[in-house]
């Protein structure tokens, strides 16, 4: 599992690499004759690319200002790129189809304002990363009614919010945290559940703006839960876990909770455990096992991949995120081919699945094709 880790970290970034080297030499193509402005342009490409390494170097050397600046531009950059290495492979095909079938004094035409076509791709991807992060940092809320035949007839409408990939730290700060935690208190939630990834990692960030107190603020009639995702154990699972329920957030590690009398939650150790520890996390059953089964069973499990599970251990209901629906458009395709859900709803059997596309962002803060979310799940009887 680590070895399959490292290849496909390596593989990212060759394809980083590749990318920015691409990008550089279609500008060099591009810009003919404007001498030293070329040369300039691509030291500020490889710089950017190198930008978010380099705050961490900074960072170590408690250089705040710079570490402060280049991983934001880091990080945008990153957004960046594929929009840039994209739109620069499609224009070299249309390079290749001018020549190929274009007059000469059109192919002329055509050269010959390569570097307004340039300037202009610049402006367009400066604006299309500009639209992405102001809708990165407004969340919308999903509404959806699931009946539950085990729910108890008596019981009213339970008002469960819900939420994925919050991604505390560096980028996802004090003030986005503080804006998503109202707008889930104005909900009047029954119970509040965090699925995952609520911290990105690295926790030292966390503690220095006091993230917690403004997740403390989080008020729910029955109690506010969370899982760990993968990133919780990127950057130590225990101080992570340990700092959240210090805030008043109770974190379930394969374990199950009664929640109003009206369901069972089942908090699942996410996946990525398996990592760290050989035994890896529970099995489904053996947690619904300590359930009594007269009730529904809600399981909140980081990752989509147990889907099939979770259906033939006869789960009512599962929340998943992990996949932020690729985050930004094309990328979204890659989880779609490796996920049986990636994004919305779907019901397997008796089970209705729900993977969020999370309401926070890894990387750069920028959502294209795609909007950040905060679900309310309201849960009825059968008639």
């Amino acid at each position: 599992m680590r070895n399959t880790f490292v290849y496909f970290l390596s593989l990212i970034l060759g394809c980083y690499t590749l990318a920015n080297f691409y990008v550089i030499w279609r500008s060099w193509v591009m810009l003919p004759g404007i001498g030293v402005w070329r040369w300039l342009i691509a030291l500020a490409i490889i710089f950017l690319a190198m930008a978010y390494p380099l705050s961490r170097i900074a960072e170590y050397h408690r250089m705040v200002w710079f570490s402060s600046v280049s991983v934001w531009l880091g990080v945008f950059w990153i957004a960046a790129i594929l929009y840039f290495f994209l739109i620069f492979l499609g224009l070299h095909f249309f390079d290749a189809l001018v020549w190929i079938f274009a007059k000469d004094a059109w192919v002329e035409r055509w050269f010959a304002c390569r570097p307004q076509v340039w300037t202009g791709v610049v402006v367009f991807v400066a604006g299309l990363l500009a639209y992405g992060a102001w809708n990165a940092s407004h969340p919308r809320v999903v509404r959806l009614e699931w009946t539950l035949p085990r729910l108890p007839a008596a019981a009213t409408p339970l008002k469960v919010v819900a939420l994925s990939d919050l991604h505390c730290g560096v980028i996802i700060g004090r003030e986005q945290v503080q804006k998503i935690v109202t707008m889930i208190n104005a909900e009047k939630p029954d119970v509040i559940l965090l699925a995952g990834d609520v911290i990105d990692g690295d926790l030292a960030p966390v503690q220095e703006r006091k993230i917690g107190e403004v997740l403390q603020q989080l008020h729910a009639t029955y109690g506010v839960y969370a899982v760990t995702g993968n990133h919780e154990f990127f950057g130590g699972v225990q101080p992570s876990v340990d700092y959240l329920e210090a805030h008043g957030i109770r974190v379930l590690r394969d374990e199950v909770v009664p929640v109003g009398n009206a369901f069972f939650l089942v908090g699942r150790e996410d996946i990525s455990v398996v990592r760290y520890k050989p035994e890896g996390r529970a099995s489904l059953s053996a947690l619904l096992g300590r359930t009594d089964r007269s009730l529904p069973i809600f399981v909140m499990d980081h990752q989509p991949v147990a889907l099939d599970e979770a259906e033939q251990a006869g789960a009512d209901a599962q929340l998943s995120g992990h996949t932020h629906d690729g985050q930004f458009w094309p990328v979204n395709y890659i989880p779609k081919s490796l996920f049986k859900l990636s994004y919305g709803y779907k019901k397997f059997g008796p089970l209705n699945a729900y993977v969020s596309c999370g309401v926070g962002t890894w990387g750069p803060p920028v959502r294209i094709g795609n909007h950040p979310e905060i679900v309310v799940f309201t849960l009825k009887p059968a008639k």
